[in-house]
């Protein structure tokens, strides 16, 4: 169900709780090279807040922290996708400005609260990112779609197993 209630998603005016943004709103999106544009939001789901708890992963970083389900994908500084149950300390993301932003601490958290889901109209292309990653606390993750079809992107930028 991707992002925790309050994570901040790049947008044309600011960022937004993801929470808030809503099924014809405008993201800005990206395929990782080419830079942001605004795209339209498509799906825009999640659960009631403090309607439930899960086990979510959270991966702090120098700027805060990222809460996000275990199958949420995390593009890699190198350009690799990365499931955030797969993630380290150590490992280094993209950063939504280009750069690298180093993982401090990953853990598997209790958490309560609300979780949410948001999806580009972008088309879906097998092994192409085009249009699927947005900048979501701080660094680049993608939306709802790449996270269901992560599974097409094996042997393309999918990594399945975590570097030694």
């Amino acid at each position: 169900m991707s992002l925790a209630y309050g994570t901040l998603v790049a947008a044309p005016g600011g960022a937004r709780r993801i929470e808030d943004i809503r099924h014809g709103d405008k993201v800005f999106a990206s395929d990782g090279e080419d830079g942001w544009r605004p795209s339209t939001v498509a799906f825009s789901d999640g659960t009631p807040g403090g309607g439930g708890e899960w086990t979510m992963v959270r991966v702090v970083l120098a700027d805060g922290d990222v809460v996000a389900t275990m199958d949420h994908p995390f593009l890699m500084a190198d350009g690799a996708i990365r499931r955030a149950e797969r993630l380290a300390s150590g490992d280094r993301l993209r950063a939504a400005d280009g750069s690298q932003a180093v993982v401090y601490m990953v853990s598997l958290d209790r958490f309560r609260g609300g979780a949410h889901a948001v999806a580009t109209d972008a088309p879906w292309k097998p092994g192409s990112l085009a249009g699927r990653l947005l900048q979501t606390g701080g660094v680049v993750t993608g939306d709802f779609i790449l996270e269901q079809m992560s599974n097409s992107l094996q042997g393309s930028v999918l990594e399945t197993e975590p570097e030694a």
